[in-house]
């Protein structure tokens, strides 16, 4: 099995002598100022109008719960829990990324809890719980664009350091086409610089034919797209998904890589940009 090369130890994470395993207190303060950061960004751009205090957001113990963030009403304040379990098998870079992503579905998406996202699966299906964590991927990916310098490549690596942490054992059909739908946008979003595309494939006509359709949600509309991808371009896609401990990282990236040329969805005419 590979090993991040960025991963940090976990005795490094640990506050010594605490029985609790907490986080270290400087990983705690990072990981709480990338959150301010996020937040005045989404206020500074008018993504979002709305705030969280700080001091109502706190990184709990280590936990083998299966739970990211949790919200829970205390008194007359909600409050915000992480747990850092994560960084036991990824970077902290890896981990801020993932509570990013999750931060956002509180403070934008108001999808607090993950009993929040099975209702909305329930009610409205998989395929549009696949598009608010494709667009909530999305405006991570743009915070670290616009704001920390992040190149494409350098948001794939950080995505690696922590991608044995959501691997599945087998392919479900949904789960699948999410992840090829966050590839598939975050690389549109680095090739050009203002579009708001968010892309969810379906992979149901390879069977049939040698392209995937796509829903492409913009921000003026929705339109429906056809990508020329092929099964073995597929096939490639399925041994990252279910194996990315196989690959180094630049294998790794290199599979995104021809996978995106190949669909050119980075050059669609189709698409437009925000202003």
């Amino acid at each position: 099995m590979l090993e991040s090369k960025s991963a940090n130890g976990l005795d490094d994470l640990l506050s010594k002598g605490n029985s609790e395993k907490e986080v270290d207190d400087k990983i705690k303060s990072e990981v709480l100022k990338e959150i301010q950061d996020f937040t005045s960004w989404l206020n500074l751009e008018k993504y979002c109008t709305e705030t969280f205090q700080v001091s109502n957001i706190k990184i709990e113990p280590f936990s083998k719960d299966d739970w990211i963030m949790r919200v829970d009403q205390i008194e007359d304040r909600k409050e915000v829990f992480f747990n850092p379990n994560l960084l036991k098998n990824s970077s902290k870079e890896f981990f801020k990324v993932v509570v990013l992503h999750e931060y956002f579905h509180l403070l934008v998406q108001k999808v607090p809890n993950k009993e929040d996202a099975t209702k909305i699966k329930d009610n409205f299906g998989n395929d549009f719980m696949s598009l608010i964590d494709i667009e909530a991927d999305f405006y991570v990916a743009l915070y670290l664009k616009s704001e920390k310098g992040y190149s494409k490549q350098k948001y794939w690596e950080t995505y690696f350091e922590g991608v044995r942490v959501f691997k599945d054992d087998w392919i479900r059909n949904k789960k699948f086409e999410r992840f090829l739908g966050s590839i598939l946008t975050i690389n549109r979003l680095f090739a050009n610089d203002g579009v708001f595309d968010l892309i969810l494939p379906s992979i149901t006509p390879l069977f049939t034919e040698d392209h995937i359709k796509v829903l492409v949600l913009k921000k003026e509309h929705i339109y429906f797209d056809t990508l020329p991808l092929s099964l073995e371009e597929l096939k490639e896609m399925r041994g990252i998904y279910l194996n990315p401990t196989d690959y180094d990282f630049e294998d790794y990236y290199k599979k995104i890589e021809d996978f995106t040329k190949q669909s050119k969805v980075e050059v669609l005419t189709k698409m437009t940009n925000l202003n």
